[in-house]
């Protein structure tokens, strides 16, 4: 228990055990059937302990004369190793110049020892500012020193934010510390005064890299966003016009045409400040329109399948002001829509051509035909007797093939079968092709 006491609460102290300690440190005075001494522990513990009188009493040294027996001791801390004088230690025998010295003074014979002591010296550490660190930076060394030029050992306040080994200190998290520079002293030097510098560990910053979203058309199937950061922290997409898109997680879905700008964005977390947002912005084009076509009173009406962004084109060329659904050609060519959203355009509607025969010349003025407009038959002169085929083309240029009657000297065509509007008859005869327009109308 002694032991163990001052070990726990003396161990840089200068300690001397000394006297009449009833028991010798070789081997006990109980042998041979108690043969292991009391203080055994001592004798042992040679890192911490010195039995000056162990290597006397095995050359047969005693101190209790009535047995012969080796009881008086001195043992010192290790603090005090190079304090001895080396073979100083001695059993004095005053019985030879004290008479009757055993009943008159001791039993015991004095035990001594010569130690050359000196006051321990005091000493400081110095131990500069720490400089603010980052999240993520290296393990750095730390440099306190004494006035003795006894070694630093250091602590850290909490080590799941800094951790220490020898002089090393690692960066586990964001955070601040406390740093303990510490010298307990030793046989010449009494411990310095601890000294703390705060170690403040900043929150590190990160980027968010966002690959550029490619042009999408309304109907394609959702896609992933392709976004991460330098932290490796997880990103949040949120799109400024989600009537165009709907975001869960990392997939986007199409809603509707037009440009569309998504923001990611990271806020951060213990140890990261949040990203700066970064944004992408891309088209998503509307969908290809079609054309529908409706004839009335001899006239082409051209309607857009979109709901909105039209821009009309006649033979490539945008017609001025034609931004309609509707558009009513009044021109001979090739007519197709484009839909715009915001600055995205779809892909042209096919073409649809538009005849106008009012634009085509006749074959030949001695040619008639009657009644026209007609509800049903339609009687043709002029013609050579042989002609017999004709084909009949719309507004829209669609042809018609259709057989010619002989009727007398004229030729007569059935037209009940056609819908009303406006039509070109087209008959070959052998030198040229006639052009004739008539209106069908019930």
């Amino acid at each position: 228990m002694l032991h163990d006491s001052l070990i726990a609460n003396y161990a840089n102290d200068n300690i001397i055990l000394l006297g009449d300690y009833n028991d010798d440190v070789d081997v006990s005075i109980g042998a041979p059937t108690n043969p292991e001494s009391t203080y055994k522990v001592f004798v042992d513990n040679t890192t911490n302990f010195n039995s000056l009188t162990l290597a006397i009493s095995q050359t047969g040294a005693f101190s209790f004369p009535s047995s012969s027996s080796f009881l008086d001791h001195l043992t010192t801390s290790n603090e005090l190793t190079n304090s001895y004088v080396s073979n100083s230690i001695i059993v004095e025998d005053p019985r030879t110049y004290i008479s009757n010295y055993v009943n008159t003074t001791s039993d015991h014979l004095p035990v001594s020892a010569r130690f050359l002591l000196s006051v321990k010296a005091d000493q400081a550490i110095t131990f500069s500012a720490l400089p603010a660190k980052t999240f993520g930076d290296a393990a750095f060394t730390l440099s306190a020193f004494s006035t003795s030029g006894l070694p630093i050992s250091y602590t850290s306040s909490d080590a799941t934010i800094a951790s220490i080994s020898g002089n090393t200190v690692t960066i586990l998290k964001a955070g601040t510390v406390n740093i303990t520079a510490i010298q307990t002293g030793d046989n010449s030097y009494n411990a310095a005064p601890s000294e703390v510098q705060p170690l403040v560990i900043n929150k590190a910053n990160q980027q968010i890299i966002f690959a550029a979203i490619l042009e999408k058309q309304f109907g394609d199937a959702p896609f992933a966003l392709n976004a991460n950061t330098t932290s490796g922290l997880p990103i949040t997409f949120t799109a400024l016009t989600s009537n165009k898109v709907t975001i869960a997680n990392n997939q986007a879905t199409i809603v509707a045409g037009g440009r569309v700008i998504i923001v990611a964005s990271q806020p951060g977390n213990a140890n990261y400040n949040a990203a700066a947002s970064v944004s992408q912005t891309f088209c998503i084009k509307p969908a290809k329109p079609t054309i529908s076509v409706s004839l009335a009173s001899g006239n082409a009406t051209l309607t857009s399948s979109a709901s909105g962004g039209y821009k009309w084109f006649l033979n490539g060329a945008l017609i001025p002001n034609a931004n309609g659904q509707s558009y009513i050609a009044t021109l001979a060519g090739t007519y197709k829509v484009q839909v715009t959203l915001d600055d995205c355009l779809s892909d042209f509607s096919n073409d649809t051509p538009v005849v106008i025969t009012g634009d085509l010349p006749t074959g030949n003025a001695f040619i008639s035909l009657y009644p026209n407009p007609t509800a049903g038959s339609l009687f043709i002169s002029g013609l050579e007797s042989e002609t017999n085929e004709c084909s009949i083309v719309d507004l829209l240029g669609r042809p018609i093939m259709m057989n010619l009657e002989k009727s007398g000297d004229q030729h007569r065509l059935t037209t009940e079968s056609l819908a009303d509007g406006v039509y070109m008859l087209r008959v070959k005869q052998s030198n040229s092709v006639l052009q004739l327009k008539f209106v069908k109308k019930n």
